[in-house]
């Protein structure tokens, strides 16, 4: 008799907890309070805006932000967040003419991921040459100079949004370059005077100061920069090289004053040898270093 009473006074204990368990989770669900299961969002497209852009649009999904997933050309993966809610994102930075595939996820508020959605893939704009000259013959002891070339507006085939620069460095010796920047020609004044648009293509102690180095025999495109060319001014080159180790570059044979010119100082100048007045400058009758301008 004992056990059975026992037994009774038990089953409203057992009950009420379920019951109660019930009713909250129901709760739960009726005002929201319960995470439930993070839906995935889908990318709607994927849209090359220019050499080194890609455009992504988005949308569904909730939770606390989301992850992009990107497969690079050589099959690395890039992982960037993106924040809540879902808008236009340009990813940039990327290489012209190569083919990126992305996906997306959410990540709730506990730092949950939810499900990958499906994967787009995009190519980026390819570039254009704008200027381009072959580069035949060697030039020595160019260490501790600082060479500024012009090139004439008519010799400027291409615009776009961002610029890259292919150099040469001579056949027997590396070139070691310090600073690399460029400017539209002033409208006025001297021929090397620089327009307020003096923007930094490479500098060495933003770079650990490791200095740019181009192999000897062989051409190295410096890194892409957001610059536009103006085809109707002449455009300058400022390269600052390294007063150590030797370097050589590349030249070719002379050219008219009316395509191209340079002058050089034996400073290390750089972004201020640009400036420099005409008055100052040693002219040089050939094109050097410079290969190739790609713009896109």
């Amino acid at each position: 008799m004992a056990e059975w009473l026992t037994l009774l006074l038990l089953i409203p204990a057992i009950i009420v907890p379920v019951i109660l368990l019930t009713g909250f989770a129901a709760c739960d669900r009726v005002f929201g309070l319960s995470s439930g299961p993070v839906t995935a969002p889908t990318i709607d497209s994927a849209t090359p805006k220019d050499a080194v852009t890609i455009t992504l649009v988005w949308e569904g999904g909730s939770g606390d932000h989301y992850q992009f997933e990107r497969t690079n050309p050589d099959d690395t993966i890039t992982n960037f967040n993106a924040p809540f809610p879902a808008k236009p994102l340009d990813d940039t930075g990327l290489l012209p003419a190569s083919t990126y595939k992305y996906r997306v996820r959410v990540i709730d508020n506990s730092g949950d991921p939810a499900d990958w959605s499906n994967s787009v893939s995009a190519t980026t704009l390819p570039v254009t040459s704008a200027y381009q000259k072959a580069l035949t013959e060697d030039s020595a002891n160019w260490q501790g100079f600082t060479l500024v070339q012009r090139i004439e507006a008519a010799q400027l085939g291409a615009t776009g949004p961002h610029v890259r620069i292919t150099v040469q460095a001579s056949s027997v010796s590396d070139a070691s370059v310090n600073r690399l920047y460029i400017s539209q020609a002033a409208s006025t004044g001297q021929p090397y005077d620089s327009a307020p648009d003096l923007t930094q293509v490479y500098d060495f102690a933003a770079n650990q100061q490791q200095p740019f180095v181009v192999p000897a025999g062989t051409t190295k495109q410096l890194p892409i920069v957001a610059y536009t060319i103006n085809r109707f001014q002449a455009l300058l080159v400022a390269i600052d090289f390294s007063a150590t180790p030797v370097s050589g570059i590349e030249t070719t044979a002379a050219v008219p004053a009316s395509e191209a010119s340079a002058y050089f100082l034996q400073t290390a100048g750089g972004e201020a040898a640009v400036q420099v007045r005409s008055a100052n400058y040693q002219p040089s009758p050939r094109v050097y270093f410079i290969t190739n301008i790609e713009v896109g």
